[in-house]
């Protein structure tokens, strides 16, 4: 599983020749397996959309500020 994400792989060697530079081996049901790389794949989403909508907060001010400049 890439840590990153949550995306499985079927094998460590898998994940290596995908890119993964730390793959994590998840052993278990296949249902729990499952429920891990949803987990890690959500905090991932979740991650992602924050960073987002920082960036966005940022634009946002910018183009406030140099509409009142009347740039």
């Amino acid at each position: 599983m890439d840590p990153n994400n949550g995306r499985l792989y079927p094998s460590v060697e898998a994940a290596k020749a995908a890119g993964v530079t730390s793959p994590v081996l998840v052993e278990g049901a296949p249902e729990d397996v499952q429920r891990v790389s949803d987990a890690v794949a959500s905090a991932w989403t979740r991650e992602q959309k924050s960073q987002r909508n920082a960036r966005n907060k940022v634009a946002r001010a910018s183009r406030r500020t140099n509409r009142k400049r009347g740039a």
